[in-house]
Protein backbone atom coordinates (compact mmCIF):
# COMPACT_ATOMS: atom_id res chain seq x y z
CA UNK A 1 0.00 0.00 0.00
CA UNK A 2 3.13 2.19 1.17
CA UNK A 3 4.99 1.81 -2.46
CA UNK A 4 1.13 2.41 -4.42
CA UNK A 5 0.91 5.38 -2.53
CA UNK A 6 4.39 7.25 -3.07
CA UNK A 7 4.12 6.17 -7.04
CA UNK A 8 0.80 8.08 -6.93
CA UNK A 9 1.32 10.59 -4.77
CA UNK A 10 4.99 11.48 -5.78
CA UNK A 11 4.96 12.41 -9.22
CA UNK A 12 1.80 14.67 -8.79
CA UNK A 13 3.99 16.57 -5.73
CA UNK A 14 6.83 16.96 -8.01
CA UNK A 15 4.90 18.90 -10.41
CA UNK A 16 3.15 20.56 -7.97
CA UNK A 17 5.95 22.33 -6.44
CA UNK A 18 7.52 23.24 -10.05
CA UNK A 19 3.67 24.61 -11.25
CA UNK A 20 3.74 26.00 -7.86
CA UNK A 21 7.10 28.35 -8.11
CA UNK A 22 6.29 29.65 -11.24
CA UNK A 23 3.17 31.32 -10.52
CA UNK A 24 3.05 35.13 -8.66
CA UNK A 25 -0.18 36.13 -9.78
CA UNK A 26 -2.68 37.17 -6.97
CA UNK A 27 -4.72 35.26 -4.80
CA UNK A 28 -8.11 34.94 -4.73
CA UNK A 29 -9.18 33.89 -1.25
CA UNK A 30 -11.59 36.14 -0.18
CA UNK A 31 -14.51 34.79 -2.67
CA UNK A 32 -13.72 31.06 -1.46
CA UNK A 33 -14.61 31.95 1.88
CA UNK A 34 -11.85 32.98 3.66
CA UNK A 35 -11.01 34.10 7.27
CA UNK A 36 -8.43 36.68 7.76
CA UNK A 37 -5.09 35.84 9.88
CA UNK A 38 -4.23 38.26 12.45
CA UNK A 39 -2.90 41.85 10.70
CA UNK A 40 0.94 41.73 10.01
CA UNK A 41 3.38 43.43 12.60
CA UNK A 42 4.23 46.84 11.61
CA UNK A 43 7.38 47.23 9.40
CA UNK A 44 10.10 49.42 10.01
CA UNK A 45 9.74 52.67 7.57
CA UNK A 46 13.41 51.71 5.55
CA UNK A 47 11.67 48.22 4.76
CA UNK A 48 8.43 50.39 3.44
CA UNK A 49 9.48 50.09 0.07
CA UNK A 50 8.94 46.57 -0.26
CA UNK A 51 5.31 46.03 0.90
CA UNK A 52 3.98 46.42 -2.50
CA UNK A 53 7.28 45.21 -4.43
CA UNK A 54 7.20 41.58 -4.78
CA UNK A 55 9.98 41.68 -7.09
CA UNK A 56 13.03 41.19 -4.54
CA UNK A 57 10.54 38.09 -3.38
CA UNK A 58 11.10 36.41 -7.31
CA UNK A 59 11.65 32.74 -7.28
CA UNK A 60 10.87 32.37 -3.38
CA UNK A 61 7.17 30.68 -2.13
CA UNK A 62 5.72 31.72 1.32
CA UNK A 63 6.64 29.39 4.00
CA UNK A 64 3.35 29.33 5.33
CA UNK A 65 1.24 28.18 2.37
CA UNK A 66 4.20 27.27 -0.26
CA UNK A 67 2.95 30.16 -2.98
CA UNK A 68 3.25 33.59 -3.12
CA UNK A 69 0.17 36.03 -3.31
CA UNK A 70 -1.96 38.24 -1.60
CA UNK A 71 -3.86 35.27 -0.17
CA UNK A 72 -0.60 33.89 1.68
CA UNK A 73 -0.68 33.96 5.19
CA UNK A 74 -4.75 33.85 4.79
CA UNK A 75 -7.00 30.86 6.19
CA UNK A 76 -8.89 29.42 3.10
CA UNK A 77 -11.66 26.24 3.33
CA UNK A 78 -12.79 24.52 0.17
CA UNK A 79 -15.73 22.49 1.06
CA UNK A 80 -15.94 18.94 1.50
CA UNK A 81 -14.16 16.12 -0.31
CA UNK A 82 -15.77 16.00 -3.53
CA UNK A 83 -15.88 11.67 -3.78
CA UNK A 84 -18.66 9.44 -4.80
CA UNK A 85 -20.01 5.90 -3.83
CA UNK A 86 -18.38 4.27 -6.36
CA UNK A 87 -20.53 0.60 -5.88
CA UNK A 88 -20.56 -0.76 -9.32
CA UNK A 89 -24.65 -0.83 -9.17
CA UNK A 90 -25.21 2.43 -7.47
CA UNK A 91 -22.91 4.61 -10.26
CA UNK A 92 -25.27 3.50 -12.68
CA UNK A 93 -27.41 5.98 -11.49
CA UNK A 94 -27.43 9.73 -10.34
CA UNK A 95 -24.93 9.93 -7.52
CA UNK A 96 -24.90 13.52 -6.03
CA UNK A 97 -20.91 14.58 -5.11
CA UNK A 98 -20.50 16.77 -1.98
CA UNK A 99 -20.69 20.26 -2.61
CA UNK A 100 -20.20 23.62 -0.59
CA UNK A 101 -23.46 25.87 0.02
CA UNK A 102 -21.71 28.63 -2.00
CA UNK A 103 -21.47 29.15 -5.22
CA UNK A 104 -19.38 31.07 -8.16
CA UNK A 105 -19.66 34.44 -8.59
CA UNK A 106 -21.07 35.64 -12.22
CA UNK A 107 -19.12 34.64 -14.88
CA UNK A 108 -16.30 32.70 -12.84
CA UNK A 109 -15.36 29.12 -13.92
CA UNK A 110 -13.51 26.09 -12.66
CA UNK A 111 -12.68 22.84 -14.30
CA UNK A 112 -12.00 19.96 -12.42
CA UNK A 113 -9.82 16.48 -13.57
CA UNK A 114 -10.51 13.88 -10.91
CA UNK A 115 -8.81 10.63 -11.05
CA UNK A 116 -10.07 7.96 -8.51
CA UNK A 117 -9.44 4.24 -8.06
CA UNK A 118 -11.79 1.69 -7.03
CA UNK A 119 -11.23 -1.79 -5.12
CA UNK A 120 -14.40 -4.29 -5.42
CA UNK A 121 -15.17 -7.22 -3.06
CA UNK A 122 -18.89 -8.42 -2.70
CA UNK A 123 -19.97 -11.91 -2.18
CA UNK A 124 -23.16 -12.86 -1.35
CA UNK A 125 -25.21 -16.21 -2.25
CA UNK A 126 -28.43 -16.55 -0.84
CA UNK A 127 -31.27 -19.58 -2.13
CA UNK A 128 -31.18 -18.19 -5.55
CA UNK A 129 -29.70 -14.94 -5.40
CA UNK A 130 -26.12 -14.33 -6.50
CA UNK A 131 -24.47 -11.30 -5.91
CA UNK A 132 -20.94 -11.58 -7.18
CA UNK A 133 -18.63 -8.38 -7.78
CA UNK A 134 -14.45 -9.15 -7.78
CA UNK A 135 -12.38 -6.18 -9.77
CA UNK A 136 -11.05 -2.83 -9.54
CA UNK A 137 -12.59 0.24 -11.55
CA UNK A 138 -10.39 3.14 -12.51
CA UNK A 139 -12.32 6.09 -12.97
CA UNK A 140 -10.91 9.49 -14.87
CA UNK A 141 -14.14 12.37 -14.80
CA UNK A 142 -13.87 15.75 -15.86
CA UNK A 143 -16.27 18.60 -14.10
CA UNK A 144 -17.12 22.24 -15.20
CA UNK A 145 -18.17 24.95 -13.24
CA UNK A 146 -19.57 28.50 -14.26
CA UNK A 147 -21.41 31.18 -12.22
CA UNK A 148 -24.81 31.40 -14.36
CA UNK A 149 -28.14 32.80 -14.00
CA UNK A 150 -27.65 33.93 -10.51
CA UNK A 151 -26.40 30.85 -9.36
CA UNK A 152 -23.98 27.71 -10.36
CA UNK A 153 -24.31 25.54 -13.14
CA UNK A 154 -22.14 22.50 -13.73
CA UNK A 155 -21.70 19.31 -15.71
CA UNK A 156 -19.38 15.81 -15.52
CA UNK A 157 -18.41 13.22 -17.33
CA UNK A 158 -16.93 9.92 -16.06
CA UNK A 159 -14.71 7.59 -18.49
CA UNK A 160 -13.90 4.73 -16.43
CA UNK A 161 -12.45 0.98 -17.39
CA UNK A 162 -12.96 -2.29 -14.85
CA UNK A 163 -9.53 -4.59 -14.54
CA UNK A 164 -8.63 -7.61 -12.35
CA UNK A 165 -6.40 -4.77 -11.05
CA UNK A 166 -3.51 -5.17 -8.75
CA UNK A 167 -4.38 -3.89 -5.15
CA UNK A 168 -6.06 -6.66 -3.62
CA UNK A 169 -2.70 -8.00 -1.25
CA UNK A 170 -2.41 -4.22 -0.79
CA UNK A 171 -4.99 -3.55 0.74
CA UNK A 172 -5.56 -6.89 2.48
CA UNK A 173 -2.59 -5.82 4.34
CA UNK A 174 -3.89 -1.91 4.96
CA UNK A 175 -6.78 -4.04 6.76
CA UNK A 176 -4.21 -6.31 9.25
CA UNK A 177 -2.39 -3.36 10.07
CA UNK A 178 -4.93 -1.16 11.48
CA UNK A 179 -7.36 -4.22 12.61
CA UNK A 180 -9.88 -3.50 9.71
CA UNK A 181 -12.45 -6.08 8.64
CA UNK A 182 -10.79 -8.23 5.42
CA UNK A 183 -14.21 -9.74 4.58
CA UNK A 184 -13.91 -12.27 1.78
CA UNK A 185 -10.09 -11.58 0.92
CA UNK A 186 -9.13 -14.45 3.21
CA UNK A 187 -11.53 -16.85 1.24
CA UNK A 188 -10.81 -15.77 -2.37
CA UNK A 189 -8.32 -15.84 -4.70
CA UNK A 190 -6.66 -11.82 -5.51
CA UNK A 191 -6.78 -10.30 -8.95
CA UNK A 192 -10.00 -11.96 -9.82
CA UNK A 193 -12.52 -10.69 -12.34
CA UNK A 194 -16.68 -11.35 -11.38
CA UNK A 195 -19.10 -9.28 -11.95
CA UNK A 196 -22.27 -11.43 -12.22
CA UNK A 197 -26.11 -10.43 -10.70
CA UNK A 198 -28.99 -13.60 -10.45
CA UNK A 199 -32.00 -13.11 -8.53
CA UNK A 200 -35.17 -15.61 -8.19
CA UNK A 201 -36.81 -14.01 -10.93
CA UNK A 202 -33.11 -14.83 -13.62
CA UNK A 203 -30.04 -13.40 -14.67
CA UNK A 204 -29.94 -9.81 -14.81
CA UNK A 205 -26.11 -8.74 -15.50
CA UNK A 206 -22.93 -10.92 -16.47
CA UNK A 207 -19.60 -9.77 -17.41
CA UNK A 208 -16.66 -12.02 -17.81
CA UNK A 209 -14.12 -9.51 -18.38
CA UNK A 210 -12.33 -6.39 -18.71
CA UNK A 211 -15.08 -3.19 -19.84
CA UNK A 212 -14.47 0.52 -20.31
CA UNK A 213 -16.64 3.33 -21.86
CA UNK A 214 -18.10 6.63 -20.88
CA UNK A 215 -19.99 7.31 -18.21
CA UNK A 216 -23.87 9.18 -18.12
CA UNK A 217 -23.36 13.00 -18.16
CA UNK A 218 -24.74 14.22 -14.62
CA UNK A 219 -25.69 18.00 -14.95
CA UNK A 220 -26.31 20.79 -11.57
CA UNK A 221 -27.95 23.88 -10.94
CA UNK A 222 -27.03 25.28 -7.10
CA UNK A 223 -28.79 28.45 -5.65
CA UNK A 224 -27.69 30.13 -2.97
CA UNK A 225 -30.57 31.30 -0.32
CA UNK A 226 -27.97 33.13 1.92
CA UNK A 227 -24.32 33.63 2.57
CA UNK A 228 -23.16 35.34 5.63
CA UNK A 229 -19.54 36.54 6.44
CA UNK A 230 -17.76 34.77 3.19
CA UNK A 231 -19.21 30.89 3.51
CA UNK A 232 -19.23 31.25 7.55
CA UNK A 233 -23.13 30.47 7.43
CA UNK A 234 -24.57 29.47 3.85
CA UNK A 235 -27.25 27.63 2.40
CA UNK A 236 -27.93 26.85 -0.99
CA UNK A 237 -30.63 24.35 -2.68
CA UNK A 238 -29.76 22.36 -6.18
CA UNK A 239 -31.38 20.66 -8.97
CA UNK A 240 -29.63 18.28 -11.22
CA UNK A 241 -30.37 15.04 -13.78
CA UNK A 242 -28.51 12.57 -15.26
CA UNK A 243 -28.39 12.17 -19.34
CA UNK A 244 -28.12 8.28 -20.24
CA UNK A 245 -25.15 8.68 -22.44
CA UNK A 246 -23.41 5.40 -20.89
CA UNK A 247 -24.30 1.93 -21.96
CA UNK A 248 -26.54 0.12 -19.76
CA UNK A 249 -25.21 -3.52 -21.57
CA UNK A 250 -21.86 -2.44 -19.87
CA UNK A 251 -22.86 -1.48 -16.76
CA UNK A 252 -21.90 2.44 -17.53
CA UNK A 253 -25.19 3.55 -17.21
CA UNK A 254 -28.99 2.66 -16.37
CA UNK A 255 -30.34 3.34 -19.46
CA UNK A 256 -32.30 5.77 -18.33
CA UNK A 257 -32.94 9.72 -16.87
CA UNK A 258 -32.19 10.29 -12.94
CA UNK A 259 -33.03 13.65 -11.45
CA UNK A 260 -31.83 15.21 -7.92
CA UNK A 261 -33.30 17.47 -5.49
CA UNK A 262 -30.99 18.56 -2.61
CA UNK A 263 -30.02 21.05 0.25
CA UNK A 264 -26.76 22.08 1.33
CA UNK A 265 -25.46 24.05 4.49
CA UNK A 266 -22.21 24.67 6.20
CA UNK A 267 -21.27 26.21 9.07
CA UNK A 268 -18.02 28.16 10.79
CA UNK A 269 -17.36 26.37 14.23
CA UNK A 270 -14.15 28.14 14.83
CA UNK A 271 -11.88 29.94 13.43
CA UNK A 272 -10.05 26.57 11.79
CA UNK A 273 -12.71 24.69 11.56
CA UNK A 274 -15.92 24.56 9.32
CA UNK A 275 -18.96 21.73 8.65
CA UNK A 276 -20.45 20.89 5.64
CA UNK A 277 -23.81 18.76 5.49
CA UNK A 278 -25.68 17.76 2.12
CA UNK A 279 -29.50 15.96 2.09
CA UNK A 280 -30.16 14.95 -1.43
CA UNK A 281 -32.97 12.44 -3.34
CA UNK A 282 -32.77 11.33 -6.73
CA UNK A 283 -35.66 10.35 -8.76
CA UNK A 284 -34.11 7.36 -10.83
CA UNK A 285 -35.94 5.87 -13.94
CA UNK A 286 -36.72 2.43 -14.61
CA UNK A 287 -33.10 1.09 -15.50
CA UNK A 288 -32.86 -1.32 -18.34
CA UNK A 289 -31.67 -4.75 -16.20
CA UNK A 290 -34.84 -7.19 -15.94
CA UNK A 291 -34.86 -9.21 -12.98
CA UNK A 292 -34.74 -6.73 -10.84
CA UNK A 293 -36.14 -4.21 -8.34
CA UNK A 294 -35.23 -0.66 -7.43
CA UNK A 295 -36.28 2.52 -5.41
CA UNK A 296 -35.58 6.24 -5.33
CA UNK A 297 -32.05 7.41 -3.74
CA UNK A 298 -31.25 9.48 -0.44
CA UNK A 299 -28.28 10.32 0.60
CA UNK A 300 -26.57 12.55 3.32
CA UNK A 301 -23.39 13.60 4.10
CA UNK A 302 -22.13 15.53 6.80
CA UNK A 303 -18.46 16.75 7.34
CA UNK A 304 -15.39 18.45 8.97
CA UNK A 305 -12.46 21.06 7.45
CA UNK A 306 -9.83 21.88 9.46
CA UNK A 307 -7.60 24.61 8.34
CA UNK A 308 -4.36 23.47 9.40
CA UNK A 309 -2.34 26.08 8.02
CA UNK A 310 -2.93 28.91 5.05
CA UNK A 311 -3.23 26.80 1.67
CA UNK A 312 -4.04 23.77 3.43
CA UNK A 313 -6.96 21.67 4.87
CA UNK A 314 -7.96 18.29 5.86
CA UNK A 315 -11.05 16.92 5.67
CA UNK A 316 -13.18 14.19 7.52
CA UNK A 317 -16.69 13.09 6.31
CA UNK A 318 -19.43 10.38 6.30
CA UNK A 319 -22.13 9.27 4.68
CA UNK A 320 -25.32 6.75 4.09
CA UNK A 321 -26.18 6.14 0.59
CA UNK A 322 -29.80 4.29 0.15
CA UNK A 323 -29.11 1.39 -2.08
CA UNK A 324 -31.28 1.99 -5.61
CA UNK A 325 -31.88 -2.13 -6.56
CA UNK A 326 -33.35 -4.50 -4.76
CA UNK A 327 -32.38 -7.79 -5.59
CA UNK A 328 -33.96 -9.99 -2.61
CA UNK A 329 -30.51 -10.80 -0.91
CA UNK A 330 -30.70 -9.01 2.73
CA UNK A 331 -27.10 -8.13 2.44
CA UNK A 332 -26.75 -7.22 -1.19
CA UNK A 333 -29.57 -4.74 0.03
CA UNK A 334 -27.92 -2.79 2.49
CA UNK A 335 -27.41 0.98 2.68
CA UNK A 336 -24.30 1.76 2.21
CA UNK A 337 -22.36 3.69 4.91
CA UNK A 338 -18.52 4.65 4.14
CA UNK A 339 -16.01 7.69 6.04
CA UNK A 340 -13.70 9.41 4.14
CA UNK A 341 -10.41 11.07 5.15
CA UNK A 342 -9.06 13.95 2.63
CA UNK A 343 -7.16 16.66 2.17
CA UNK A 344 -7.08 20.32 0.34
CA UNK A 345 -3.90 22.17 -0.83
CA UNK A 346 -3.55 25.43 -2.89
CA UNK A 347 -0.80 25.24 -5.20
CA UNK A 348 -0.94 28.61 -6.42
CA UNK A 349 -3.54 31.25 -6.94
CA UNK A 350 -6.17 29.57 -9.99
CA UNK A 351 -5.34 25.86 -8.68
CA UNK A 352 -5.77 23.87 -6.12
CA UNK A 353 -4.82 20.06 -5.40
CA UNK A 354 -7.34 18.02 -3.18
CA UNK A 355 -6.70 14.01 -2.64
CA UNK A 356 -7.86 11.29 0.08
CA UNK A 357 -9.51 7.67 0.08
CA UNK A 358 -12.72 6.37 1.40
CA UNK A 359 -13.34 3.20 3.33
CA UNK A 360 -16.65 0.74 3.41
CA UNK A 361 -17.65 1.28 7.28
CA UNK A 362 -21.26 -0.89 6.56
CA UNK A 363 -19.21 -4.67 5.48
CA UNK A 364 -20.44 -5.32 1.75
CA UNK A 365 -22.41 -2.12 0.76
CA UNK A 366 -19.47 0.13 -1.04
CA UNK A 367 -15.95 -0.35 -2.48
CA UNK A 368 -13.64 -1.69 0.39
CA UNK A 369 -11.17 1.10 -0.83
CA UNK A 370 -11.44 3.95 -3.13
CA UNK A 371 -8.41 6.52 -3.29
CA UNK A 372 -9.19 10.01 -5.20
CA UNK A 373 -7.06 12.70 -6.18
CA UNK A 374 -8.01 15.83 -8.70
CA UNK A 375 -7.03 19.36 -10.04
CA UNK A 376 -9.16 22.45 -10.11
CA UNK A 377 -8.67 25.19 -11.84
CA UNK A 378 -10.05 28.39 -11.24
CA UNK A 379 -10.73 31.10 -13.91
Amino acid sequence: MLLLLIAVILPTMVWADVARDSNVNPGNAAHLGAIDAPPPARVAPEDEAHLDDYSHLEGETCDLCGYLGDSCGTLEFYGPLVITNHHPTTEMFLTPVPQPATVLEPDETSLTLRLDWVNNIIRELDSGVIFDLDFEGIYATAEYRRGLLGGEMSARLPVSVRTHGILDSMIADWHRAFGLRNGHRDDLPDYMYHYTIVTRDGLVFNDEGDTYGIGDLAMTYKYALWNREDGADAAAVRVGLKAPLGDPNKAMGSGNWDYQLGALYQRQLGSRLRGYANLDWVFIGEPDWENIGHQDIVVGVVGLEYAWKPGTTFIAQYRKHRNPLRSGNEEADKDAQELALGFNHRLDDNLVWSGGFNEDVNPDTAPDFTMTTSFKWSF
